[in-house]
């Protein structure tokens, strides 16, 4: 947001910046994100690398995340 700021580019006025990992050190700084369960994430990775399914094939799971609206947003267009 910086570099943007820096060349003329006003956030959420022109564009809009969205992170993916709801980090507690951008949310401070108003940045929307998409949070994601990491904990549990990291929990089920654990898992599945102790004791991998017996089948061999991926394992494939969605998770629920949460739009975390910032000041980065702007309304939808």
């Amino acid at each position: 947001m910086d570099y943007l700021r820096a060349h003329g580019i006003y956030v959420p006025g022109q564009m809009t910046v969205t992170g993916f990992d709801g980090v507690p050190e951008a949310l401070s700084r108003g940045l929307t994100t998409v949070a994601q369960p990491s904990l549990h994430k990291g929990h089920r990775a654990g898992e599945l690398l102790l004791k991998p399914p017996r089948s061999g094939l991926p394992v494939i799971e969605v998770l629920d995340t949460e739009l975390v609206r910032g000041r980065t947003a702007g309304p939808p267009a």
